[in-house]
């Protein structure tokens, strides 16, 4: 897949790829972070400087989101990575911001990238908690059960995705697929063997375009003790930053 490239990658090298012209430059700064925590107006800012570019098409990559990715898999493969930051001048650099990467594979980043400058973007857990509720709740992602389902009582909030059929199936079951989006569907039929309740079927729940705060403690308090609101709210970033050591900026 490569000519003229080198044969460790390192952040920042340039190669040429086979059937593309051009140069590509793997990332020189990756900016990670939690949900809600201004990931994406920190990039912003970061890409006013007349020497610093993102990838092409201007979106998160994902590269490491997956934490069950095996890192050598993802070393093998990292040709497709570096061909998403084509450049034109030999004077830029190239930028990842993914913020999903700090619950990715952070193993294989810091492997990959040894140089890279990262960059992890934090926020006090409560607050970026209670933003990102309201944020998919304006993107209709938060449901009320309006009849009891299993131990969810009539009133009962939850947080999901939509399903074939009218039905909705609670992010809680999600939380142990991150990344693995090959197998949600038979996850789904697992889940809702081992607890129906995180199924909710059409008639069972109402869209809550718009939330409030009770809304909010409903959710908490059917949420389950394990996943991501519990690991991101209660402040374990530390934890997840371990594999970069002390290479990582932190911005709070």
């Amino acid at each position: 897949q490569l000519r003229n490239a080198f044969a460790t990658p390192i952040a920042g090298a340039c190669v040429r790829l086979r059937n593309r012209r051009g140069r590509f430059c793997l990332p020189s700064v990756v900016v990670i972070g939690a949900m809600r925590a201004g990931t994406s107006a920190l990039t912003h800012y970061l890409l006013q400087h007349p020497h610093l570019i993102r990838n092409a098409d201007g979106t998160e990559v994902h590269y490491f989101s997956d934490p069950f990715e095996p890192t050598r898999s993802l070393l093998k493969t990292w040709p497709t990575y570096a061909a998403r930051f084509p450049v034109a001048a030999t004077t830029v650099q190239t930028l990842d911001k993914t913020a999903q990467y700090l619950t990715g594979n952070m193993d294989a980043l810091r492997t990959l990238l040894p140089r890279a400058h990262i960059v992890a973007v934090l926020r006090e857990p409560g607050q970026r908690a209670y933003s990102e509720f309201f944020h998919h709740c304006r993107a209709g992602r938060v449901v009320e059960v309006t009849k009891r389902v299993g131990p969810l009582r009539a009133g009962a909030v939850l947080r999901g995705d939509a399903l074939r059929g009218g039905r909705f199936a609670a992010a809680a079951i999600c939380y142990g697929a991150r990344g693995r989006k090959k197998q949600l569907d038979e996850l789904y039929k697992l889940r809702e063997e081992e607890n129906p309740a995180w199924i909710l079927n059409k008639g069972t729940y109402r869209v809550l375009g718009r939330c409030a705060a009770r809304h909010f403690d409903r959710f908490l308090a059917a949420s389950p003790p394990e996943g991501e609101w519990t690991e991101l709210g209660a402040g374990r970033y530390a934890d997840l930053l371990q594999p970069l050591g002390g290479a990582v900026t932190l911005v709070d």
